[in-house]
């Protein structure tokens, strides 16, 4: 090949090189640009080790504040959380609801506004004709029971007084008497108890309760429980009403968990009272706390919390089928534990047991864990540089190690005897040295909680 070709060939590679280093420049700048145009944030960057610069791996998005955390202590960053995904225990009974009434259950009109709340003593018959026909003007219907009736009854009261208060002062004296007023189709029936009794009674499902001036046919009413026994809702009502109540009869489905009420709308009303008062949840509108332990199991952590509060006095445990005013919960999986509990004041104390226990130990030689929070860079990073310089520091005394020892072997060798025999040579020491560098390293990074564990 000549001087001209080998000539012609660098001139040719020197503008290949120009013209590849001229379309990189090109495209640098390029991309600088549209970089510049889309607003891309540098990444962030911590200067650690020695002043050098190391680049987050992972940028991770700020954490979420929410109201519902609440820090229990500065020491250490200890925090009970409170997950809004639970939020508060719910409250089952309702004062407000009722039950609509029937559509045959009008009233007569009043036809005066005001009476004179005065009647003299009379056989019952002619009180209800005086009353209702004279005083009121309203139509009615007296039952054969009721006309047969011979008992004197006398209402008393101070000048006159609305025609609906009146009304009902009327029908709370017949009820003393086993008479009800009963509004049906525009007309007030006038009927015995006894009467009422045997009529067809209204069955209702539901746990509101009734509006009992309006209907008095029977009810047998159909209750479900949500948070007590039916068997025990019905010990309940017994000692209200006595186990042979005339009034009201009660009774248990354990099956479908019910509690069936049987007896007039007023007596009824009463009972779905009661019933609304007791079945209520335990923790009811109370706030459910949550604890994730740091250096215990969550299971462990529970127990000895429940000895350390059973010590104090605390009705605390663990077991579902009792209840206590504080109930631990501890889950396995996530290693979380869950406190239930109605006072604050509980609370407060099983925090504070809980900072007491969950901390760092000093276990003297044994071998123990402890965990890092990384604060300014990647824990994977961070954990990685930190192995890095523990092995290469072992690497070293290693090395000087073996130097020793060759030059112990040159010195023994002509003695004939072997510095690696026995238990305590150098030769463990280089073994023992040798496999504290594993492939992972003493630290080993926590990804999602940004720590390193050593």
């Amino acid at each position: 090949m000549g001087k001209s070709e080998i000539m012609d060939m660098s001139v040719d590679l020197g503008w290949k090189h120009k013209t590849l280093r001229l379309a990189l420049l090109i495209t640098g700048a390029v991309v600088l640009n549209a970089c510049e145009h889309l607003n891309i944030p540098n990444t962030e960057t911590d200067v650690t080790l020695d002043g050098s610069s190391v680049t987050r791996g992972v940028v991770r998005p700020p954490k979420l504040k929410t109201s519902n955390s609440t820090p229990t202590s500065s020491r250490g960053g200890y925090t009970v959380q409170v997950p809004s995904q639970i939020g508060r225990v719910p409250v089952l009974s309702d004062g407000n609801s009722t039950s609509g009434s029937r559509a045959n259950s009008k009233a007569p009109k009043l036809k005066v506004k005001t009476v004179d709340a005065y009647v003299q003593a009379m056989p019952i018959p002619k009180f209800i004709e005086l009353v209702f026909g004279e005083m009121l003007k309203v139509p009615y219907v007296t039952g054969a029971e009721v006309a047969k009736r011979n008992e004197v009854i006398q209402l008393r009261s101070s000048g006159e007084i609305k025609a609906g208060d009146f009304l009902a002062l009327v029908t709370t004296a017949l009820e003393e008497y086993g008479i009800r007023v009963v509004p049906e189709n525009g007309v007030y029936r006038i009927l015995d108890d006894k009467v009422l009794r045997a009529r067809m009674p209204q069955f209702i499902k539901s746990r509101a309760r009734l509006r009992t001036r309006n209907d008095l046919r029977p009810v047998v009413q159909f209750v479900e429980m949500q948070a007590v026994d039916a068997n025990s809702m019905v010990s309940f009502l017994q000692q209200a009403y006595g186990r042979a109540s005339n009034k009201l009869k009660f009774s248990a489905n354990p099956q479908t968990n019910y509690v069936i009420l049987s007896g007039l709308p007023e007596n009824v009303d009463a009972a779905l009272a009661i019933i609304r008062s007791m079945d209520e949840l335990q923790y009811a509108d109370s706030q459910v706390r949550r604890y994730s332990p740091k250096y215990w199991d969550a299971e462990e952590l529970g127990k000895e919390l429940i000895r350390a509060l059973t010590v104090e006095g605390w009705q605390v445990g663990s077991d579902l089928r009792v209840t206590r005013s504080i109930h631990i919960m501890p889950v396995k999986y996530s290693n979380d534990l869950f406190i239930f509990s109605r006072s604050e004041t509980a609370h407060e104390r099983v925090t504070r047991w809980l900072q007491e226990f969950d901390r760092p130990i000093s276990g003297g030689d044994t071998p123990q864990i402890r965990i890092y929070q990384v604060q300014n860079v990647d824990a994977v990073v961070l954990s990685e540089t930190a192995n890095a310089v523990l092995a290469a520091q072992q690497t070293r005394v290693g090395q000087n190690l073996n130097s020793g020892l060759g030059t112990q072997r040159s010195r023994t060798g002509r003695q004939g005897t072997s510095p690696t025999s026995g238990n305590t040579g150098f030769g463990g020491r280089e073994n023992s040295l040798n496999s504290g560098v594993g492939s992972g390293g003493m630290f080993t990074p926590d990804t999602l909680g940004n720590r390193i564990i050593f």
